[in-house]
């Protein structure tokens, strides 16, 4: 019924402490650094103007969806000139030189990308339906001048729907 506690939930138990703190607790053991996960790149330009007038936004309209005040904070930030974009355009330099100088490397250096595992060739494939059978044999002697094969694959549909199942079982077998 109940998960087996873990050391981290019985010190939490001793405590008092409900299921909700114990969510939000920020162990060494469940932060994300300790887990190996990407360290935070610097802001851009736009997220540092979008931190800075999406607050504004919000209390000007407080109903609005995150969608609807996005795109407020979109339409100012075409509307700027590049003087007034100075401010954040210097302000993500400043702070992509600070990450650079601090971050680790390991975050930065590119790992390898994972590759695919290549199919078996000795696998054999698996057999085509009987629909596809049907098309295969029907498709030329069907296709008529002037006619794109999606349409001509369309007819052929219709006919294969419209076929009796003893028709269909030539096909499949």
């Amino acid at each position: 019924m109940f998960a087996p506690a873990t050391t981290l939930n019985r010190t939490f138990a001793a405590a008092g402490a409900t299921t909700q703190q114990r969510r939000r607790s920020k162990t060494p053991a469940t932060t994300a650094a300790a887990e190996g996960a990407k360290v935070k790149k610097p802001p851009t330009a736009y997220a540092l103007f979008m931190k800075e007038t999406f607050p504004v936004a919000k209390s000007a309209n407080p109903s609005g969806d995150l969608g609807t005040l996005s795109k407020t904070v979109a339409a100012q930030w075409k509307k700027m000139s590049e003087a007034e974009k100075g401010r954040f355009v210097q302000g993500a330099a400043a702070a992509k030189e600070a990450w650079e100088a601090e971050g680790p490397p390991e975050a930065k250096e590119d790992k390898p990308k994972k590759r695919r595992a290549k199919k078996d060739p000795t696998v054999p494939k698996k057999p085509a339906s009987g629909y596809a059978k049907y098309v295969k044999d029907h498709f030329q002697s069907k296709r008529q001048p002037g006619q794109s094969a999606p349409e001509t694959v369309k007819a052929l549909a219709a006919e294969w729907k419209s076929l009796s199942d003893a028709q269909k079982a030539a096909y499949k077998s």
